[in-house]
């Protein structure tokens, strides 16, 4: 809500905000329901992108770790190491 009639410098804030729009003075609440739905849609499609991202990460994030956990277990058998040995450096492996 703002009390300054020029809508320009208005329009130039909101952009920079990244709001949704805006209402004029007296709105209709036909108005006020489609900004709210859109709102609302472009919320979730943001929140469904940002889960979308963070599962690929966290799934090549576990292949990474198998990876690794792999070369541990060979680099471990090449060098005679105990299993619990190997078990410890995949722990530490996990922590890092």
């Amino acid at each position: 809500m703002t009390a300054y009639a020029d809508i320009p410098p208005l329009l130039s804030c909101l952009n920079d905000a990244g709001t949704d729009g805006y209402l004029e003075k007296l709105w209709d609440t036909a108005d006020v329901h489609k900004l709210v739905q859109h709102s609302h849609k472009r919320r979730f499609q943001v929140i469904r992108r940002q889960n979308r991202r963070a599962l690929a990460t966290s799934e090549r994030l576990s292949a990474t770790l198998k990876g690794r956990e792999r070369d541990l277990v060979q680099i471990c058998g090449a060098l005679g190491f105990e299993q619990r040995v190997c078990a410890t450096f995949i722990k530490v492996l996990e922590l890092v």
